[in-house]
């Protein structure tokens, strides 16, 4: 269904990407659902291993899949076209999917895929996300990290990340606040401080004296600075606790963005 030229059912069965006869395709639809599970098993059998000493990259987000001549598709949902010629309404309708793949070392237009989700009108990318992972966690190895893009900056799903036996990183958004462990308390009457001091990434001045920094080059010889700062919460679950790094050359970039992670076996190894 991903074919994108095909606007009837006979048009699909003569697609490139269909290599099997048109009564396949009837069969298909009348079967019904994929076996799910088998498939997930499928596609972790063929996980590609890690080196050594190295991580395993997982990425999930979402994409969309315009169908506007579909009109007859049950919950198609609007989606903004950005490369489309100037005009009033920039929009057009389709479907959403949540897809998690591994992501290529070094960098490349081939991957593999590990599960893809329907976004549903009455849910969101971030919604299905999580109990994609949930299902996804178990076939990974232990030194896989998820990266997460600022779309996917939320209480609700760092919680269920850090419930995961894998790592976590993804990127803050600029007005997120985030606040190191309370002080001591002082034995004053009244009720102490929960949270000290606030650090949010837009505010160079909220930023204080980092945990750690290193300092090298990157595989192209330029110079590379990681700023940590560890047990740092949020007010709505003070319990977990995360580490916020910035990666980049201050000297040069005074904007460098800043991530989250989660897990501290995965904080300590990523960030030294």
């Amino acid at each position: 269904m991903t074919e994108t030229q095909a606007k009837s059912f006979p048009e699909v069965s003569q697609s490139l990407w269909f290599e099997r006869k048109w009564p396949s395709l009837y069969e298909a639809f009348e079967d019904g659902r994929i076996d799910e599970k088998r498939l997930q098993e499928t596609f972790a059998h063929y996980l590609p291993k890690a080196d050594p000493g190295k991580w395993l990259w997982i990425g999930i987000d979402a994409s969309k899949i315009a169908r506007p001549d579909a009109v007859t598709s049950e919950d198609r949902t609007t989606q903004h076209v950005h490369s489309l010629p100037e005009c009033k309404k920039p929009i057009t309708f389709g479907w959403q999917f949540s897809t998690a793949v591994v992501l290529a070392d070094p960098a490349s237009s081939w991957t593999y895929i590990q599960d893809q989700q329907r976004v549903a009108s009455q849910t969101t990318a971030i919604e299905v996300a999580a109990p994609q992972l949930r299902r996804l966690a178990p076939h990974l190895p232990k030194n896989a990290i998820v990266v997460l893009g600022r779309g996917y900056d939320a209480n609700w799903l760092w919680c269920r990340c850090s419930a995961l036996d894998i790592g976590a990183l993804g990127r803050l958004k600029s007005n997120r606040c985030l606040y190191r462990p309370a002080p001591a308390p002082t034995g004053k009457k009244g009720s102490p401080p929960k949270d000290d001091a606030k650090l949010q990434p837009k505010d160079p001045t909220t930023h204080g004296e980092p945990d750690g920094t290193w300092k090298g080059t990157n595989a192209k010889g330029r110079p590379v600075e990681v700023t940590s700062w560890k047990h740092m919460h949020i007010k709505q679950a003070r319990w977990l606790e995360v580490t916020i790094s910035r990666v980049g050359n201050c000297a040069l970039h005074q904007n460098n963005s800043l991530q989250v992670a989660l897990g501290e076996r995965i904080a300590d190894a990523y960030l030294t």
